[in-house]
């Protein structure tokens, strides 16, 4: 696949070699990072995980954001970064790129992810068929979910979009990243809350038909006696972002995509 490319006359700024440092890094570069720079940042994220498609999931934790990475999504300024807990998941997807640029930009999230949320709409400010093809590097989408947690219904609206990284390890990436600019609505319940969420997700061609999925995330939910610093809920997160990852893998592989 052709990739069309973002490139300029900045200066190159390397990529740190570390795992959280280097996943902080993609975030800040995502919107006016070179190319090369993300490459560079992707290639090293991969070699700190030791990259192998036959290993198991890696699942932990990542270090805060900064007020910076806040300002490059526009939140407003009385926001507090160290607020929301820090995730991070490392899994391998029998999925080729193309499969996943479907994914991440299909229309009805909903019917491909029935037990993960339905998504009451989804729009487009940035060609996504193009993007699908690699005509378009970038997509940008705003996507509308409903769902409940604990029992207790919300509706959260999420920005988000991805960019295609050419030339890692000669092949193609794609970086996705989205975040709540507005804390989500809890229509049934004043005592629950979903304030802040960030997420950004490395998709790297592994070779031979797979990928390398690198999730970080930064989400501030609970209720008056939980939240997301709380083991328990910790696991549940990550256990639904695993079963995110099972059911890609599924739509890879039966033939949807």
């Amino acid at each position: 696949m052709l990739i069309a490319t973002l490139g300029g006359c900045a200066e190159f700024e390397p990529a740190p070699e570390d795992l959280d440092a280097v996943l902080h890094y993609a975030w800040m570069h995502y919107d006016a990072g070179l190319d090369e720079e993300l490459d560079q940042a992707l290639e090293n994220a991969y070699a700190a995980i030791e990259g192998d498609p036959d290993a198991e999931p890696i699942e932990g934790t990542i270090s805060d954001l900064t007020r910076e990475a806040l300002d490059t999504v526009g939140m407003p300024g009385d926001i507090d970064p160290e607020t929301p807990a820090g995730m991070l998941l490392v899994d391998t997807l029998p999925c080729t790129m193309d499969q996943i640029a479907a994914v991440l930009t299909a229309d009805d999230l909903g019917a491909l992810y029935p037990d993960e949320y339905a998504v009451l709409s989804r729009s487009y400010t940035r060609d996504a068929a193009a993007f699908r093809t690699g005509a378009e590097p970038v997509s940008e989408w705003t996507t509308e979910f409903q769902d409940e947690l604990l029992g207790k219904a919300y509706i959260r609206t999420h920005q988000g979009g991805g960019r295609w990284v050419p030339g890692v390890f000669d092949r193609d990436a794609i970086v996705q990243r989205s975040w709540l600019p507005e804390p989500a609505e809890w229509p049934d319940s004043s005592t629950y809350h979903w304030d802040q969420d960030y997420q950004l997700d490395l998709y790297i061609d592994a070779g031979d038909g797979h990928l390398t999925h690198l999730l970080a995330l930064w989400r501030s939910v609970g209720s008056e006696s939980l939240s997301s610093d709380a083991e328990f809920m910790q696991t549940m997160i990550l256990r639904s972002k695993k079963g995110w990852d099972e059911r890609t893998a599924e739509l890879c592989t039966d033939g949807t995509l």
